[in-house]
């Protein structure tokens, strides 16, 4: 399929390619994509994206955590990755665009997993708008924050403020864990996950970098997750 939507977010690409035995659908966002998922029924709800298996693994090292903030929905591959295996947790999803959203839940599955996981619509909980502003003003706590916030390849330059991360701790319980993926294709990976490691070092006890394996769309190492745990008050 070729699918092409002009909607909130600007122009939207949907299209399926053959990645090795597995068909995979993309949604790109500008230049850049922004989502993908399989598209065989009994793998809809699995994870493409080696950095999500970093997301996740934070998710595992918490296994008493019951609140999970993620910062930017895309297409939704982590929220049903979230719902299908872990059941007794919830997760919030901060989107900026609405179109977005509504693309998610038509083409890559989304309503699929919530009418098997969450079918009364407690678990996964939508807001629209901007992921940081939402930390300003939501008044919630969570046991970890997942940054995926991106609009097609552009992170916003507030990844990297003190304010933001200032922001963050203060929706973070203690011993919460703050998850970053950092994705750049301009050979600059390394370099601006140790300056958000610096940064985050200043508000957090620990923190780390995971670097992900071979991309299974790309096979480009572009992304890695930057981790930070149990944020200094």
């Amino acid at each position: 399929m070729y699918e092409e939507f002009n909607c909130d977010a600007g122009l939207v690409r949907i299209f399926d390619r053959s990645v090795g035995d597995e068909n995979i659908r993309i949604m790109a966002v500008g230049d850049g994509h922004q989502s993908a998922a399989f598209t065989a029924p009994e793998k809809h709800f699995e994870i493409i994206y080696p950095y999500m298996f970093g997301f996740d693994s934070v998710v595992q090292s918490l296994p008493e955590c019951k609140n999970v903030l993620l910062m930017g929905g895309g297409g939704f591959s982590y929220p049903k990755y979230f719902l299908s295996r872990y059941p007794d947790k919830n997760m919030d999803a901060v989107e900026l665009f609405e179109g977005i959203y509504q693309l998610a839940r038509k083409y890559f599955y989304l309503d699929e997993a919530v009418e098997k996981f969450d079918a009364d619509n407690t678990r996964l909980g939508v807001v629209f708008g901007d992921a940081y502003k939402y930390l300003k003003t939501c008044g919630k706590k969570y046991d970890i924050i997942l940054n995926d916030a991106y609009i097609g390849d552009k992170a916003p330059r507030k990844m990297y403020s003190p304010w933001a991360l200032k922001d963050v701790t203060n929706c973070l319980n203690a011993g919460g864990v703050y998850a970053v993926n950092v994705f750049c294709t301009d050979g600059s990976l390394e370099k601006k996950s140790k300056a958000l490691k610096k940064a985050l070092d200043k508000f957090f006890s620990e923190t780390e970098i995971i670097y992900d394996k071979t991309n299974e769309v790309s096979k480009v190492v572009r992304n890695c997750v930057v981790t930070a745990r149990d944020p200094v008050k």
